[in-house]
């Protein structure tokens, strides 16, 4: 497990990167017939090389929301809260993955300023 700690200073509503990893790998096998591998002419038709190589990289960007809090947890939403799946009809023609819901659209979870 590998960790990224830090403190920065940032408005609502700024990114930051705090963290980045890179990690390469490389792998290289030569597999051969046990005693006709090793004979110096015809040996190259009883083996194999073989070569892999992988990379991954992993960034951290923080983004903080400064929030206003609630009095009652019934004024908090949860974003799946009315969620409404769309028919086959919206996916094909209007390209639609959820179900367009009547009346206005709530800010789920928090107030942002």
């Amino acid at each position: 497990m590998r960790r990224a700690e830090t403190t920065v200073e940032l408005g609502s509503g700024q990114s930051f990167a705090i963290a980045g990893l890179l990690e390469r790998t490389s792998i290289d096998a030569t597999n051969a017939l046990p005693g006709i591998g090793e004979v110096p002419v015809i040996g190259s038709l009883f083996k194999s090389n073989d070569f892999q190589r992988g990379e991954s990289e992993l960034v951290i960007i923080v983004t903080p929301y400064i929030v206003e809090p609630t009095s009652s947890p019934q004024a908090l939403h949860a974003p799946t809260d009315g969620f409404k799946p769309a028919t086959d009809l919206d996916r094909i023609l209007y390209g639609r993955q959820m179900a367009p819901l009547p009346g206005p659209t709530l800010n789920a979870g928090f107030i942002l300023k």
